[in-house]
């Protein structure tokens, strides 16, 4: 047993046909059986039986003949090409009486397959009437016609008609074998080459002419009399012989006589020579057939005949579009993937688009993985679970990698064929979100073909899937992913979801025009009924050219004519819409019986798609009523009623419009005790219940059972957690926290919530939610925090003695692993709390973090944690003006991180030396250096959070440098990362240093979009220091555009933010600095009450110069103007003169520019130092192109 494609595992050979073997196969996704067939491709020495070689003519008249008798290069090419075409053509069919195909693809040869239904053992059309009466023959062959008629309205010629590829199936005849079928408008020169089976082949194929309708009626003759009579009617010894009868022979009407009179003449008629004079309308030969037999019934057209043109109807009205879509695959087999949105109503004809590319892409070597987004109870990353599920057939995981997907794919180690350890536990929300996305991009990067995704009814999916798909795209753009087409689609009337993802282009689907309309009325009702005028106008009037409504009025014209081929003879209604499509979707739904639609009820509530499990425990156990029918028969009674149909092997509702109209129709009682029918039913049923979580959350939910939806609320969080989706999490994990206060569920689960909860806020740079629930999480666990003044300074005294005594006589005894893992929960814990309290400018409950972390860790021997605690303790000590604190406990971060190997704990010491290079002695080159280990040690999935601060440690690093077009890059580098990752405060702090760039540059209208879609989308919860960053920048770029009012009411927003906490944050420093200058600016300019503000500025900027030296040229600089103002000159002169030493100390060329301009500006004319100060401040301000000074500084220089 072998896999081809990955996908399919073979297991016997079932036949071989004219281009290729026909194998049993299973499906490994399904785990159901198919049939594949597989291109043989012809060798040198003929091992086709239609190679010329003397020794096979014998045996041609009953074998396939092609075009290609010769083994080349490209007839090779060609074969490829026909088993592709055939695909291509069956793809598009949807008939009972053709067999169904599945999949195309290629295997690790290149040898093009394809799986269809297995029809097994079953034998040809001859041998299932042979011995049978003529009725039921002749049922055999009306069967036959009907498929006949459907190809032929659709413009297909099968070419090779023959028993052996009309084969009997429970009953039903069913077509097969189109690999010579071609579409009657794309015949060419080619097609009239011969092709085909000589015994069955028609006059006129031998004459050279090409292939038409009445060439497949000629062999359904052949077929027909072979069947009536157990003889071939041109019956010969020998090929040349058998062409010759069938050019110049009459066939002996004889046997059919006796049969039947009325035969005779129907068989001359399908046999004549002359194909201008054989019968040509498949319909009428049935009629013929049905009363020979007596037996009007079978002329009656079953729903699955009906359907087969309603739903199957020919493409139409979208060749603009698919050409599009067309050439973005021919572009992403290049390696110039694209990623679009198709966008339109529903019922616009999107899914019918979709799956026209899906089939061109598959026959042109293409992987298409497709999924759908539902709309209730769908679990984190929902719409992507199918389609990972598929491309882990394709990609080779390990099995670290295998184990991250696991939460997603439970039966991942099935899938795989072999064991896997479990799934890593979510110590990091973070990094295991970078894990999974990371992941994700290097599957998506697969190489082994170009990759087509497709996701359908993207207006349901969640957030977590709307990410990875942003994400993706990115890669796209970036060149990450350069073989991929991403294609989503969703319904603008009922979200905007291009406003998330604007990358992606847009296709927007319009309704049909009239002559599209009219192209689809043929295709469903033949030409002489589909062109009618009268049809038209009605068509075009009552559905504005909606696809789904035109067939529905096609629907009902047909119920009421009785038929299809009877539409044409009614009259037709003045309108079928009264009530509107409401009326429409009642009248279908009410095509199920009423004992049936209780249950279809309950599949309406469960969703779209139909989980058959689910539903017949629930019809055994909740509808007797039901117990005359098997469940086979209840789906049957509603795919008759088309309401429900199947779709790549899944029952799904028909369309989506039919289930709202089942569910519109639900008392609000009824729909509660069937959500709980479901939910109860979905708990009896899987023993692993965690791929539906989310779906017994909802129903459980919906059921207005709150302890059961508060408990399945948690879990789906809590799942959501550990995939990354802190969007999605957050929004479980705080309904379940609302459930569990109204429910006073226990304090300990309430805590273990409130820390998942805080996880997923500081997952998304929340911070300042992330500590409002880690403050919550300790106070339910005994351990609450200190609020006042005091109480902090008391507890980091507390912390700083135990700390000390830990130091001094560490504890030998070992922690029960309870215990331990208790311990290292908590130090995780307050080393987050940490981040929380920096970004809120709260240097004691920093502290107080720390060394109550770093106590854990150290009881706890929590390496990780121990070395981030102990280096974010060293960086303390620096502050504090206590060197050799910093250097003892930066040693032991150090020694920790090398001991167990902890390379990125090794960055995160690199990072902060970097830090404390640049901040606090202005050795820039070498905190250059050290930045850049730092960032490739940190680049992995624990410390993403640390390499984000670090590359914006970087970006501040260039722009105190001078070098601005570097620190832009660096910002746009971060920004596009961090929203990769889904981080708030990351992104937030990244784009205003882009703002600032443009604003140093002297573009403040290139900086105001910028600042003005922070503010947008700015969160409170990312924390204070980043709304002093965001406010403050915003309020000078408003000032220098000349919006006085609205500067100074961000300015005093600003400074709202900066008494709430210390200047503790040295990357928001542009934001002290910039309420300080717009502040003594209105000042200077003598708007009223600045004077105050100004002060206020002045001095919390220079808080931030005495704790960090690299700000005291610039807190000098303001500190100066202020008592300038103030009218104390020579108190201004000693800051600007004590400031400028700073400047030139750090090497800092901006500050020292602008300290020279005040130092200059002051001095009268006739002192030269003046001249030199303002000389020497312009050539620093052009080295920088800081235009806005450059022109302040002249008009300086032109007073003289």
């Amino acid at each position: 047993m072998y896999t081809i494609g990955g996908r399919y595992m073979i297991h016997d050979l079932l036949g071989r046909g004219g281009m290729g073997a026909v194998y049993r196969a299973t499906d490994r996704l399904t785990g159901q059986q198919v049939a594949l067939k597989q291109l043989l491709l012809p060798t040198e020495q003929g091992a086709f039986p239609w190679s010329s070689s003397a020794a096979h003519l014998s045996n041609l008249s009953h074998h396939t003949l092609t075009p290609e008798a010769t083994f080349d290069e490209d007839s090779s090419n060609n074969w490829r090409l026909a088993l592709a075409q055939e695909f291509k053509t069956l793809a598009t069919l949807r008939h009972p009486h053709i067999i169904s195909v599945l999949d195309y693809g290629f295997d690790s040869e290149q040898n093009s397959y394809f799986t269809m239904e297995l029809l097994e053992q079953a034998p040809t059309i001859l041998a299932a009437g042979h011995g049978r009466s003529l009725p039921e023959q002749i049922e055999l062959i009306i069967q036959l016609l009907r498929a006949l008629t459907y190809l032929h309205r659709r413009g297909i010629i099968h070419r090779d008609l023959k028993p052996d590829n009309v084969l009997f199936v429970a009953g039903q005849v069913k077509v097969v074998d189109f690999g010579l079928a071609v579409v009657r408008q794309h015949l060419g020169e080619r097609d009239h080459a011969l092709a085909g089976t000589l015994a069955y082949m028609a006059p006129e194929i031998f004459l050279g002419q090409p292939a038409t309708e009445a060439s497949d009626l000629f062999a359904l003759g052949v077929i027909m009399y072979e069947l009536l009579t157990g003889q071939h009617p041109f019956s010969a010894p020998t090929k040349n012989e058998l062409i010759g009868n069938v050019l110049e022979q009459q066939p002996d009407m004889w046997p059919i006589s006796g049969i039947h009179p009325n035969l005779v003449p129907l068989m001359d008629g399908l046999l004549a020579k002359n194909p201008a004079q054989r019968l040509a309308e498949a319909e009428d030969i049935s009629g013929r057939l049905a009363a020979i037999a007596q037996r009007p019934e079978m002329l009656l057209e079953s729903h699955d005949v009906r359907e087969s043109f309603l739903q199957a109807a020919e493409f139409v009205g979208r060749a603009g579009e698919l050409r599009q879509l067309s050439h973005a695959l021919r572009e992403a087999a290049v390696g110039r993937g694209s990623a679009w949105l198709v966008v339109g109503e529903s019922g616009v004809g999107k899914t019918r688009l979709l799956d026209e590319l899906r089939t061109q892409a598959l026959v042109e070597g293409a992987l298409v993985l497709r999924s759908q987004a539902i709309s209730e109870g769908s679990a984190p990353y929902q719409v992507w679970r199918p389609i990972l599920r598929r491309l882990c057939l394709e990609v080779e995981l390990s099995d670290h990698e295998a184990s991250i997907l696991q939460p997603l794919i439970p039966d991942m180690g099935e899938l795989l064929g072999r064991e896997l350890p479990p799934s890593p536990p979510a110590e990091d929300p973070q990094a295991a979100q970078n894990q999974l996305w990371q992941l994700l991009e290097r599957m998506f990067a697969w190489q082994g073909a170009p990759l087509v995704v497709i996701l359908e009814d993207l207006q349901w999916a969640g957030s977590e899937s709307i990410a990875v798909l942003k994400r993706l795209a990115a890669a796209i753009k970036n060149g990450l992913t350069p073989a991929l087409l991403l294609i989503a689609s969703y319904r603008d009337d009922e979200a905007d979801v291009r406003i998330e993802i604007p990358a992606m282009r847009q296709l927007k689907l319009g309704r049909l025009a009239r002559e599209d309309i009219e192209t689809l009325a043929v295709a469903m009702l033949g030409q002489e009924v589909g062109q009618q005028a009268d049809l038209l106008d009605m068509l075009e009037r009552e559905t504005e050219g909606n696809a789904f409504f035109i067939v529905e009025v096609v629907r009902l014209l047909a119920e009421e004519a009785g038929q299809l081929n009877l539409v044409g003879n009614m009259d037709l209604p003045r309108s079928v819409f009264t009530g509107g499509i409401r009326t429409v979707v009642d009248r279908r739904l009410n095509a199920v019986p009423r004992g049936d639609r209780r249950l279809l009820s309950v599949a309406a509530i469960a969703g779209r798609q139909l989980n058959l499990l689910v539903l017949n425990r629930i019809m055994r156990q909740r509808h007797p009523d039901l117990g005359h029918k098997s469940f086979e028969e209840w789906l049957t009674t509603c795919a008759t009623a088309a309401v429900l149909a199947v779709k790549d092997q899944e029952w799904y509702f028909a369309h989506d419009k039919l289930r709202e109209g089942l569910l519109i129709n639900l008392p609000l009682d009824f729909r509660q005790e069937l959500h709980g029918q479901i939910g109860q039913a979905i708990e009896e049923v899987y023993e692993n219940r965690q791929p539906y979580l989310a779906a017994l959350a909802y129903h459980w939910s919906e059921a207005g059972d709150k302890p059961r939806t508060a408990e399945y609320t948690a879990l789906v969080g809590a799942q959501a957690l550990q995939n990354g989706a802190y969007t999605e999490a957050v929004r479980f994990l705080e309904r379940a926290q609302e459930l569990y206060d109204e429910l006073e569920t226990s304090q300990l689960h309430r805590a273990a919530l409130a820390r998942q909860l805080a996880a997923a806020y500081y997952g998304i740079g929340h911070f300042t939610a992330c500590g409002a629930q880690i403050e919550q999480a300790l106070q339910l666990m005994g351990q609450p925090l200190p609020h006042t003044r005091w109480q902090l300074i008391s507890q980091v005294v507390r912390q700083l003695d135990q700390h000390l005594w830990l130091q001094a006589w560490p504890s030998t005894a070992v922690l029960t692993a309870e215990a331990q893992a208790h311990a290292q929960e908590m130090a995780r814990l307050y080393l987050q709390l940490t981040w929380v309290s920096l970004f809120n400018g709260q240097m004691s409950a920093t502290a107080y973090a720390i060394l109550r972390g770093l106590n854990q860790a150290l009881r706890a021997r929590a390496a990780p944690e121990l070395t981030r605690l102990a280096v974010w303790f060293s960086t303390i000590g620096y502050v504090a003006k206590l060197g050799w604190v910093g250097r003892y406990y930066a040693h032991l971060a150090t020694e920790t991180a090398v001991a167990h190997s902890d390379e990125a704990g090794r960055g995160t010491i690199f990072y902060f030396r970097a830090y404390e290079l640049i901040h606090f002695d202005g050795q820039w080159r070498e905190a250059a250096q050290i930045l850049f280990q730092a960032l490739e040690l940190l680049d992995q999935p624990i410390d993403k959070r640390q390499w984000l601060q670090a590359v914006i440690i970087s970006t501040e690093l260039s722009y105190l440098k001078g070098d601005w077009l570097q620190a832009l890059s660096k910002a746009s580098h971060a920004a596009d990362m961090a929203q990769r990752q889904g981080d708030a405060q990351a992104y937030t702090t990244a784009k205003l240093y882009e703002a600032l760039v443009y604003m140093r540059l002297g573009h403040v209208e290139g900086a105001l979009p910028l600042l003005t879609a922070v503010h947008a989308g700015l969160n409170p919860r990312v924390g204070t220091a980043t709304e002093q960053l965001a406010w403050g920048v915003l309020s000078l770029a408003q000032w220098r555009r000349g919006e006085q009012s609205a500067a100074l009411a961000s300015g005093h927003t600003a400074l709202g933010f900066m008494w709430q906490g210390q200047p503790i944050t040295p990357w928001t420093f542009e934001g002290y600095s910039c309420v300080a200058e717009l502040f003594l600016a209105a000042w200077q300019a003598g708007t009223a009450d600045c004077a105050s503000p100004a002060e206020q500025a002045t001095r919390l900027f220079s808080r931030m110069g005495f704790l960090f030296p690299i700000f005291r040229a610039r807190a000098h600089l303001w500190r100066g103007l202020y008592w300038w103002q103030r009218g104390r000159p020579l108190r201004a002169k000693w800051y600007w003169r004590r400031g400028l030493q700073w400047a030139k100390r750090f090497g800092l060329l901006f500050d020292e520019a602008l300290l020279r301009v005040q130092l200059g500006r002051v001095l009268p004319a006739n002192d030269g130092r003046r001249a030199t100060h303002l000389a020497k401040a312009r050539e620093l301000f052009l080295r920088l192109d800081a235009a806005h000074e450059v022109g302040l500084v002249e008009e300086e220089l032109d007073r003289g």
